[in-house]
Order: structure tokens, then C-alpha cells, then sequence
């Protein structure tokens, strides 16, 4: 069954089987619409403790105080600092036994709980917001460990989860990933996303398996993982989709120095091989990353095409109730506002940005407001 209403405009509306659709253009619909990145502190400065001195920032995460938890997967520690950016306290250590940690890669906070997913040790470390250990959760070995994680209504999470099967060495294996909802022992409750693929290491591409999303206003929204179009799936906490917002999209190729620049980064971030054939990397993905700020709008880091001049910059588009509001240059709108041309991370929880370079690890905390 298909019903259509509307004008055509952007957020125009049609029915498919019970989902509704929402179509978008590149045209912007309220080019008033602004994001504004006010500057607030940074984290981890070089105070000459190097106690105190984070070497590989792998997550960050914000609990309901505003309290603020930065993962640090090279020393296995978990540093907290309170809203304002003053170090409260660091605790965790690297081992194999209870509380310790070997491979950490995902934090997630919420309530008086932490939780830590270590890859290696394939588990979960719960702390209390005072980082005392409190307990192991080491989730079904077939359901796979989630690697990137949201907290959702009630004791539920939404997860990004890779479960690889076969034996070890070289050749290929199995891996099927899903974005699933997960129960509070963090096992499959069921699957928004899912796909099995045979994976061949020496040359395994991971920007093709990374999918995005986030979650907020009682949705969860998961970005389609292609190089032809714009599509957010969205479902309830359920698990159950409700919504699709598309945006119209032509493909887009990378560049030499793009290239480049993605090979580094790759090397770094997955341990891949030196002889990585850049030559599988022709498109850019064509939502490259995915965000919910707290006063109700999606944006959208969206590939684009470059010069070397603006390469780096943090480019949103602006989305509200399905309709694509405009497009905004972070770095163009000021000029005050972080930049490297290395490019560099950043994360948007609730009305917060944090951007940094994983050279340096020094992270920068923005607020972000959003309005005409």
C-alpha cells in the first residue's frame, strides 16, 4: 500500500507498507538555519604528569551529569573529567583478569554504570561512576561483541556488533555484522541490520563494513553504507523500522591526496597491511558520519567533493523531522574553529562537539547550538 501527501517540496511524505518516506533534494529549505561551535576547553594538555597524559583516545562519552569519560584503549584506562573539563580521577588497568582490560575499544555511560568493551579479551567491564569494578559481562561468543555502542529506554542498547567465525591464520573467514538491539547483558534481543561476508584480511577494505548511526528522540537512525545514494533507516527502540529519510546524492570519487590521507589513517586506526590496495578505494561512502544533537536535529557528515584547501573541514548537513534544513562549513563559518590538514575525529553527544587529531590527542569540547 502507498500513500502520498504533500507538495513537492523537501520532506515530502509517501507511505510504503506502513513506513514513512521522507524525499529530500540538495536545495536547502531554510538557508537561516546555522550551527554555531562555541569553544569551551581542552582535555588532556601536556601538564608534564605523564600520569595524567591519554595516548590513544579510542572513544568518548558523556553520563547524564555531564561528566565526561575518554577511553584510552594503548594504557587501558578510562579518564574521567568532570563538566567543565578538570580531570577527576583515571582507574583501570591492562591484564587478563577481572576489571582488566586487554584491547578496549568502545565506553559507554549511563547512570551510575560503565561499561567497557575489550575485543580481545571479548567482554564487557562494568565500573561504577567512581571507578570501582564491579563486574565481567562476558556475552554469548556466537552473538559477537558490539563495538560501537548507544544506551536506549529502559535497560536495552543499540550496538554495532562483528562476529567473526572460522579458524585463525591466514585466508579467508566469516564475519557477519549487525546493528542489533542488545538486552543488559548485552546478548542479541534482534537485528535492525545484518550481513555475513567472507573476509579476506590481507586486503580487507573496513570503510565498507562501518556502519553509522546514532540514536535520540526515541528513534535509532542507521545510515545506509553505500556509494550511490542517502538513506537513514529508522527505527523505534523496538527495533522495529518506522522511518526513511532520503536525500538525493550523486557518487563521489577520491581524490590522490585523499587517498593518501585514508591509507594513514586506515594503517593506524585497524592495523591493516603497509601494502594496502588503495586502488578498491574509487567512491567516497556517502554518509560518513552520523549525529543527534539534543534539540532534536540529525546532521549529517556527508562526502563531498574537495579542494585542498577545504579538504579537512567539518562539513553538516541539518535535518529536522525528516527535511533537510541546510548545510553548514564549521571551519568556513569560523575561522576560530579547530582545523588540521591531516584531518582530525570528532563526536556530537547531546549539544557537545569534541574534535581532535589522533596525532596529539588533545581534545577540543565545543557547545553547539543550532538556529536562525
Amino acid at each position: 500500500m502507498i500513500i502520498s501527501c504533500g507538495s513537492q517540496k523537501n520532506g515530502e511524505q509517501e507511505t510504503v507498507n506502513g513506513i514513512k518516506i521522507y524525499k529530500n533534494d540538495n536545495n536547502p529549505s531554510d538557508r537561516m538555519i546555522k550551527l554555531k561551535a562555541e569553544f569551551l576547553f581542552k582535555l588532556n594538555e601536556d601538564t608534564g604528569d605523564t600520569t595524567d597524559v591519554i595516548r590513544t583516545v579510542s572513544a568518548i562519552k558523556t553520563d547524564e551529569a555531564g561528566n565526561i569519560y575518554v577511553l584510552d584503549r594503548r594504557k587501558a584506562k578510562i579518564f574521567k573529567f568532570d563538566p567543565a573539563g578538570s580531570l577527576i580521577k583515571a582507574f583501570g588497568q591492562q591484564g587478563n583478569g577481572p576489571g582488566e582490560m586487554m584491547r578496549p575499544l568502545e565506553l559507554l555511560a549511563s547512570g551510575d554504570s560503565i561499561f567497557v568493551a575489550d575485543q580481545r579479551l571479548r567482554k564487557i567491564l562494568v565500573f561504577n561512576s567512581g571507578g570501582e569494578f564491579v563486574r565481567d559481562i562476558i556475552p554469548l561468543r556466537d552473538n559477537g561483541l558490539p563495538q560501537s555502542l548507544v544506551k536506549l529506554d529502559g535497560s536495552d542498547f543499540a550496538g554495532l556488533v562483528f562476529n567473526m567465525t572460522g579458524g585463525r591464520g591466514p585466508g579467508p573467514r566469516d564475519m557477519t555484522i549487525s546493528v542489533s538491539i542488545l538486552d543488559k547483558k548485552f546478548e542479541k534481543v534482534t537485528d535492525m541490520f545484518s550481513k555475513k561476508i567472507e573476509v579476506d584480511f590481507h586486503n580487507f577494505n573496513p570503510m565498507d563494513h562501518q556502519s553509522k548511526f546514532t540514536s535520540g528522540g526515541g528513534k535509532i537512525f542507521i545510515a545506509e553504507n553505500t556509494e550511490d545514494k542517502i538513506q537513514i533507516n529508522i527505527f523505534d527502540f523496538a527495533g522495529k523500522k518506522i522511518e526513511e529519510i532520503r536525500k538525493s546524492y550523486a557518487k563521489i570519487m577520491y581524490s590522490d591526496s585523499e587517498k593518501e590521507q585514508l591509507k594513514k589513517t586506515l594503517e593506524r586506526r585497524f592495523r591493516g597491511p603497509d601494502d594496502l590496495d588503495m586502488d578498491q578505494f574509487r567512491y567516497k561512502k556517502s554518509v560518513e558520519n552520523i549525529f543527534f544533537h539534543k534539540d532534536g536535529y540529525l546532521l549529517l557528515e556527508i562526502a563531498r567533493k574537495t579542494s585542498e584547501n577545504d579538504q579537512a573541514n567539518f562539513v553538516l548537513d541539518i535535518f529536522k523531522d525528516g527535511v533537510y534544513l541546510n548545510t553548514v562549513d564549521l571551519n568556513s563559518a569560523d575561522p576560530e574553529f579547530y582545523s588540521n590538514p591531516d584531518g582530525y575525529e570528532k563526536m556530537i553527544i547531546g549539544d557537545k562537539l569534541f574534535v581532535y587529531n589522533p596525532d596529539d590527542n588533545v581534545i577540543y569540547a565545543y557547545s553547539l547550538k543550532i538556529g536562525g
